[in-house]
């Protein structure tokens, strides 16, 4: 399970898209994440559908959940929360951390306007975190 959800992890980040939108008034690339979720849009979908999807990983009491939506999509804000579907009901601690080259270090929160982490860091506890390096051509500053 771990091998699968890590792979998946690692292939949706790897696959972000700069997907413009408006976040509290500011036009904004849709990537955000803090210790515990991140949100993206990825150029992965299914056969079903064609354009972007934005997808929110969520972790909270010991369950992982997952939550994804097509774009363009005038209602995105408003379906970013709520309904999200269980992941995995029993897996360890899930923390997620950005790493800027411009600070040098890792951050626990990565807001929406920043342009894209350098790379994201998973940890899966009780396993080794594994790191997920954005394309170059994604490091918007």
């Amino acid at each position: 399970k771990l091998s699968i959800l890590s792979c998946l992890i690692s292939q949706q980040i790897k696959s972000a898209y700069p997907y413009w939108t408006m976040f509290d008034s500011e036009r904004a690339v849709i990537f955000e994440g803090e210790s515990d979720s991140v949100m993206f849009v990825t150029a992965i979908t299914d056969t079903a559908s064609s354009g972007f999807k934005w997808v929110r990983y969520f972790y909270k009491d010991g369950v992982l959940y997952y939550k994804e939506g097509q774009l363009p999509d005038k209602e995105f804000h408003d379906k970013i929360s709520g309904d999200e579907e269980v992941f995995d009901p029993e897996i360890g601690k899930v923390t997620f951390s950005y790493f800027s080259s411009a600070e040098d270090e890792w951050l626990e929160s990565w807001e929406a306007g920043e342009g894209f982490p350098d790379a994201v860091r998973v940890q899966i506890d009780p396993f080794e975190p594994f790191i997920i390096t954005m394309p170059a051509s994604l490091r918007l500053k």
